[in-house]
């Protein structure tokens, strides 16, 4: 009986710390659905003041035609503006994050992440792992290949020097690094 009791408080207790990841991941899910509402509300709000720095600019433009005078100065407005659209990229951004998504590198625009194009202007989407190979294969590999040679030489220096001196000489293994074979699509 001792053993079916065990066995029984054992399940409940799996159950419940399953219960617990279940619900541990719906709350991660939920806050991350939250914050993302949050910051596309933003946006829009955002979105909303540049259009009443635009209708600003247009009063201004008309009220000088109408008054038949100069045309303002429009570059407090610009600068405005600018300022504007670069909190909405980085609200954009904050968004992409959330959603796990990657931004395409010639046209800007946020796509799902994994995806292999842009679905918008068709370009070629890297990874995070194939940005860093390319880095690893252009700036590492050759640094080590210079070092390796160095140690060659080096190594090859010392076991001429031992063997003048009749001393047991060390091997030495040169080891050369390949480019990785890169995936068809």
């Amino acid at each position: 009986m001792s053993d079916f009791l065990d066995k029984v408080k054992s399940g409940a207790n799996k159950m419940l710390d399953e219960v617990a990841k279940v619900a541990k991941t719906a709350s991660q899910k939920t806050n991350n659905a939250v914050t993302q509402t949050k910051l596309s509300y933003s946006a829009h709000e955002t979105e909303g003041k540049i259009k009443s720095v635009y209708a600003e600019m247009g009063k201004k433009v008309y009220d000088a035609c109408k008054a038949g005078g100069e045309m303002p100065d429009f570059a407090e407005s610009v600068e405005k503006i600018d300022k504007l659209y670069e909190e909405i990229a980085d609200l954009k951004a904050k968004i992409a994050e959330l959603k796990e998504s990657v931004q395409c590198e010639k046209c800007g625009e946020y796509t799902k992440a994994g995806s292999k194009f842009c679905p918008k202007c068709g370009a070629a989407l890297t990874t995070i792992a194939e940005d860093f190979a390319e880095e690893f294969i252009e700036n590492i590999v050759p640094e080590v290949a210079v070092d390796t040679e160095e140690a060659a030489e080096e190594a090859a220096q010392a076991a001429q020097e031992t063997n003048d001196t009749n001393e047991p000489a060390k091997r030495v293994v040169t080891i050369k690094a390949k480019k990785p074979v890169q995936e068809e699509d």
